[in-house]
């Protein structure tokens, strides 16, 4: 008798969890109907959420039901979604213009040393700057000029003692 009494209350403590919690899928696209990737999706009050994938499709095991889904995403309007019963959702972003109202970049591709309109960075520097460093070696004088290149002092080994290696952007020598 008490195995049964066992049986019926894990019985009753299980149906009434899976009756709590919910399984929904969806897909986020945009007003065009593509899907968007990485829009976070969180069931709101809780921490509980995930991300859309590349095809811009979720699935998220919420807490409680009836619940309410926080759809949100840097360039787009917040969307809230309440969930009843629905099991799956089809999300429409709207693009949010006022979002950001500046954008700063930061690097070392400026004027006047650096050519703006190449493909690739290229660094033009004179010989009066490379002698403002006061280094006698021009390892040590591009070190201390180009805060992308680097140079360090080996010891003698191998072909070394005739060269510095060096590394552009941290790729290898």
């Amino acid at each position: 008798m008490r195995q049964i009494t066992k049986l019926v209350t894990v019985f009753t403590l299980l149906c009434f969890t899976s009756m709590m919690a919910q399984t929904v899928k969806g897909k986020v696209t945009d007003e065009s109907g593509q899907g968007i990737p990485f829009i976070d999706v969180i069931e709101k009050g809780t921490t509980n959420g995930v991300s859309t994938n590349d095809n811009g499709e979720f699935t998220i095991q919420l807490k409680k039901v009836p619940s309410v889904l926080v759809f949100s995403s840097l360039g787009y309007a917040t969307i809230e979604k309440s969930v009843k019963g629905a099991s799956s959702l089809s999300i429409i972003m709207k693009e949010d213009s006022g979002v950001l109202d500046e954008v700063v970049l930061t690097g070392n591709r400026a004027k006047p040393r650096t050519i703006l309109d190449s493909a690739v960075p290229i660094d033009n520097i004179g010989v009066g700057e490379l002698q403002a460093t006061g280094q006698t070696n021009i390892d040590q004088m591009l070190t201390y000029t180009v805060p992308s290149y680097n140079s360090t002092n080996q010891t003698i080994s191998d072909a070394t003692a005739h060269f510095d290696p060096a590394d552009l952007r941290g790729l290898g020598p």
